[in-house]
């Protein structure tokens, strides 16, 4: 039995993205259409394409690039390499906040009783 399949306008409303962003993926051979029509180029997606698309959503918010998510498609050992990259460089980030909001508050601190 075959999956049924979705046209790219009806599998980006389930997958809750837009239609540019599921060309775009397709493009960069992130998310590859189940179907493509030879004659006209139409693009027809599964059901079972969500989860990947829920996958590449989740890393871009945790910040990851579009290479780097291709890299963890690609090479799947590398995804906990990838993951304690980030994951050190998030730390720095705040670091580096937490620093810029303690001098913030003595200046703030500063102006209030200079």
């Amino acid at each position: 039995m075959q999956e049924q399949l979705f046209t790219i306008g009806s599998f980006a409303k389930l997958g809750q993205v837009s239609v540019d962003t599921l060309r775009h993926y397709a493009q960069l051979e992130l998310l590859t259409p189940a179907y493509t029509e030879q004659h006209n180029g139409y693009r027809y997606y599964q059901l079972s394409q969500l989860m990947p698309l829920e996958r590449i959503r989740e890393l871009r918010l945790f910040g990851f690039s579009l290479a780097d998510i291709k890299t963890m498609q690609e090479k799947s050992e590398l995804t906990l390499g990838l993951y304690l990259e980030r994951l050190q460089a998030l730390q720095t980030q705040q670091q580096e906040l937490a620093q810029l909001i303690t001098q913030l508050t003595h200046k703030i601190k500063e102006v209030q009783h200079g």
